[in-house]
């Protein structure tokens, strides 16, 4: 896909939707581009929740949903024969976009929180 393609798409998600490619994003830098799958992804994003008092916290299945939307947007990609038996919450996905596309998509989403662009430039490893 085009990177300028990859950047609108990542402009048209909702703030939870960035929230949880941001959980993807931290994870492959401290992982080192390791597979992740939604539990992974779900429970970095509860961290984020629970440290912030300002960010509202949803329901896990609206966060599943969102999981689902970023995966139909193949933003995320599901590992071929990795537990593809698995239930979806452990099925492993890869990242198929880079930090700096998401970087730069952050850079110019208008009403992003300031929690979620400190949390998404904020190094963990």
């Amino acid at each position: 896909m085009e990177r300028d393609d990859m950047l609108q798409i990542l402009l048209d998600l909702n703030v939870l939707e960035l929230c949880l490619i941001i959980s993807m994003k931290h994870h492959v830098e401290i992982y080192d581009n390791q597979p992740m799958n939604f539990e992974m992804v779900f429970s970095r994003y509860l961290k984020f929740v629970n440290a912030n008092s300002n960010i509202q916290s949803v329901q896990r299945p609206v966060i599943m949903k969102a999981f689902e939307h970023i995966q139909n947007l193949e933003i995320i990609s599901m590992i071929s024969g990795a537990g593809s038996r698995n239930q979806k919450e452990y099925q492993f996905f890869k990242l198929l976009v880079t930090s700096k596309q998401i970087s730069d998509a952050l850079k110019k989403y208008v009403g992003l929180p300031t929690e979620v662009v400190q949390w998404a430039n904020s190094s963990l490893v």
